[in-house]
């Protein structure tokens, strides 16, 4: 089967430019590539954030802020980005972490280390949290009382989750939502009322990011 045809036209021509813009801006986060461009500019030296999933984003943010601590459920996947850490003279800039989390990404168990390896945290001391591996509903769920008034919430892979849609259409060309995924969703939504909201797309997968209200 050609990839043309697993995959109809409008998807492919975004993939191929999604991939161009990895291939042009290399090691930056496998995430939307505005939303790249949005957080190199949002980010300071002096920022403290924490991330859940971890890998190019963890050795693109570390520089540029002051700490950072990432959680990763893959053991395997953990020992190399420990490496890379170890190679680029980060180790010292990232608390790096890893977390069991049974199951796929939907899976969503109240009592997983992975979700609560946030707990430690003090309430309103994160300038950006990112979410961006397993369980996100748990992780969201955790993350919004950590932040600063005026931090950085970030959600990739939001149209799988949250509503996404826009001017009679979606955002994205599959996995379209004009309702949260479930009731919890929901909620997690309306707690999110109020706060400044950035859309960014490569109609393929929406990352979606929310500034906490002051």
């Amino acid at each position: 089967m050609r990839l043309d045809e697993a995959w109809p036209p409008s998807y492919l021509w975004r993939y191929l430019v999604h991939r161009q813009f990895q291939r042009t801006h290399p090691g930056t986060p496998v995430m939307v590539g505005n939303a790249t461009v949005t957080l190199a500019s949002w980010l300071r030296p002096t920022d403290v954030g924490f991330e859940w999933g971890s890998g190019q984003s963890t050795t693109w943010i570390a520089p540029r802020v002051a700490h950072l601590i990432s959680v990763e459920h893959d053991a395997r996947w953990h020992a190399r980005v420990v490496d890379e850490l170890d190679a680029q003279g980060l180790s010292e800039r990232v608390d790096y972490r890893h977390a069991d989390a049974a199951g796929t990404q939907f899976d969503e168990p109240l009592d997983s280390p992975y979700a609560h390896a946030i707990d430690g945290v003090a309430d309103g001391s994160l300038d950006f949290v990112i979410v961006d591996g397993q369980m996100r509903l748990r992780c969201m769920q955790r993350a919004l009382d950590k932040l600063k008034p005026m931090g950085l919430l970030v959600l990739d892979g939001a149209n799988r989750y949250l509503p996404n849609d826009f001017e009679g259409g979606h955002t994205t060309v599959r996995i379209n939502r004009s309702e949260p995924l479930n009731a919890e969703w929901a909620a997690v939504a309306e707690r999110l009322t109020g706060w400044r909201a950035i859309h960014t797309t490569d109609m393929l997968w929406d990352t979606r990011m929310w500034v906490r209200e002051p």
